[in-house]
């Protein structure tokens, strides 16, 4: 009966099958001026996902988080968030991981003020270290069902220069405080 049973094509069975493969890149930076404190997050990512049928979904998209607050009093002046679906040219990876840039003007939103603006984003990342890569496989047997993942990345740390600009105002440039450009791939199947 179990030899019967793995012969039956995925297919025929219950389940789903899950593939996706992108590049990524990642910085944070951090300033203070006088009592103020500002830190801004950016993450950026493109690719492309698929579960059969079809030939799956090219993808590109940015994150961006700014967080500021007097460090005197604790208050704080500005926390925002704001999100974006590139267009083709606007984020980039080079092969082998040793450079990125990011330039699009995102939507915000600020929670403390409610007000929503744009903020012009130009992020350029440069590797400087080996790759490190990872690779891991997971198996699961329940009853009645099995999973099973296969994912690989590699990734470099990075230095980052960027430039933030709200209203032609520029809110922050400078070079990195942590970066990083990755690539990876994973695939998922579950079978009932």
């Amino acid at each position: 009966m179990l030899a019967v049973g793995l012969a039956v094509p995925i297919a025929a069975q219950a389940g789903w099958i899950y593939h996706w493969s992108g590049d990524s890149a990642y910085a944070q930076y951090s300033k203070a001026q006088g009592n103020i404190s500002t830190d801004i997050w950016v993450d950026a990512m493109k690719g492309k996902y698929q579960s059969p049928p079809g030939n799956g979904t090219a993808f590109s998209r940015a994150y961006v988080y700014i967080y500021s607050w007097d460090t005197s009093s604790g208050d704080v002046i500005a926390s925002g968030w704001g999100f974006k679906e590139l267009g083709a040219k606007e984020f980039s990876v080079s092969g082998g991981l040793k450079a990125a840039a990011l330039k699009a003007t995102i939507p915000m939103n600020d929670f403390v003020t409610g007000d929503a603006f744009n903020l012009a984003v130009t992020v350029n990342w440069t590797g400087n270290s080996r790759p490190i890569r990872e690779r891991s496989v997971y198996h699961y047997i329940y009853p009645g069902r099995h999973y099973s993942s296969t994912y690989t990345n590699a990734s470099k740390a990075a230095d980052a220069q960027a430039t933030f600009t709200k209203a032609g105002s520029v809110v922050f440039s400078g070079t990195t405080d942590q970066a990083m450009i990755g690539s990876g791939r994973n695939r998922e199947i579950m079978i009932d």
